[in-house]
């Protein structure tokens, strides 16, 4: 029985008991959330960390093994340009970001917004990119893009409840942590990947 079916039957069950429309969401919301912790593999795969200490003699010393430290190979320093790798990759978010809006802003209902199951990992992706933006370098300005990706990864919880609801845990710890991070210049906000 898929979720939707497990929805559906709930609704049917509970409706008469119910007056509130919005207490008859909030309660699938939850069954929903119960059956992802429990019986969804997704809800057992652990969230990665994206926060580094930047590396430094006098702290290692301390030997504190709770922190990760992010330690940038000498050569990379030379060799690579990071602005230029950077205001790249920040084009293409932004033309991608453009196309998504446009998208976006064609539906009246956005309640009929219906995105393949991929989008949740694009969504997810670059967002991050753009936590990275906001972390590292203390641009303010897309804060907003950041929410906008979460809330289109929780549009999605309608179709692909599961998969949805997996990268909207992921997204909010990212969040969190990346919003840390822009508050504290030791922090590294670095993506490792994920999937």
């Amino acid at each position: 029985m898929d979720s939707k079916q497990i929805s559906e039957s709930f609704n049917i069950i509970t409706a008469n008991s119910l007056s509130d429309s919005v207490s008859l969401e909030r309660t699938v919301d939850s069954n929903l959330e119960y059956e992802y912790n429990n019986r969804c593999v997704l809800s057992k795969i652990s969230s990665p960390s994206f926060n580094y200490m930047l590396y430094d003699d006098k702290y290692m010393k301390k030997e504190n093994k709770e922190n990760v430290f992010l330690e940038i190979p000498k050569y990379y320093d030379s060799d690579i340009d990071y602005e230029s790798c950077f205001n790249v990759c920040y084009e293409t978010a932004e033309k991608a970001t453009n196309v998504v809006n446009i998208l976006y802003q064609t539906f009246k209902d956005k309640s009929k917004i219906k995105y393949q199951n991929s989008f949740c990992w694009f969504f997810y992706h670059i967002g991050l990119f753009y936590m990275n933006v906001y972390a590292n370098f203390k641009k303010e300005n897309v804060k907003e893009k950041i929410e906008f990706y979460h809330n289109q990864i929780k549009a999605m919880q309608k179709i692909f409840p599961f998969i949805a609801m997996h990268y909207s845990k992921l997204y909010e710890e990212a969040k969190i942590e990346a919003y840390e991070a822009f508050l504290n210049d030791k922090i590294i906000f670095c993506p490792q990947g994920y999937f």
